[in-house]
């Protein structure tokens, strides 16, 4: 049987070109103005802002006795940082690779966060790695800053 090819391959070569476009644009400028423009198009200030409140409200209500609301921040702050990855990479391998850390950081503890409801050392566990996690988040931030995004 022979195969036709269907009208898949223009698609094809057209988000190929939209990516190629996207990946030559992103790497022209000095490393400051790469930066820059990656940070505007993502939105990265605003995200890594957003992945602050929704860290401090998780740590907010772990810590008291709300545990439906945190568990539920906590939710919301691991499917937070889970899409976080989808703006990687950075122009920046060392700033990639420090956000990567980060937002797996941010992740694990939002799902320890998560499942410990009702169990007190997992609970304990969650508020140290967010803790941790929060001390991640504004060393990227500070990051971001330096190299000009």
């Amino acid at each position: 049987m022979i195969r036709r090819p269907g009208r898949a391959g223009p698609a094809v070569l057209a988000l190929w070109l939209a990516v190629s476009g996207a990946a030559c644009s992103a790497s022209t400028g000095s490393p400051s103005q790469q930066m820059s423009a990656w940070s505007r198009t993502t939105g990265a200030r605003a995200l890594l802002a957003n992945l602050g409140t929704d860290l401090t409200n998780a740590l907010g209500h772990l810590r008291g006795a709300d545990r439906t609301t945190a568990h539920t921040l906590c939710a919301i702050l691991s499917t937070d940082a889970q899409s976080a990855n989808d703006d990687l990479p950075t122009p920046n391998k060392a700033f990639t690779d420090q956000l990567a850390a980060t937002y797996t950081s941010l992740y694990d503890a939002a799902q320890d966060c998560y499942h410990g409801a009702g169990n007190a050392a997992l609970t304990t566990r969650a508020a140290a790695e967010l803790e941790s996690a929060s001390a991640q988040l504004e060393r990227a931030s500070a990051t971001l800053s330096r190299l000009g995004g």
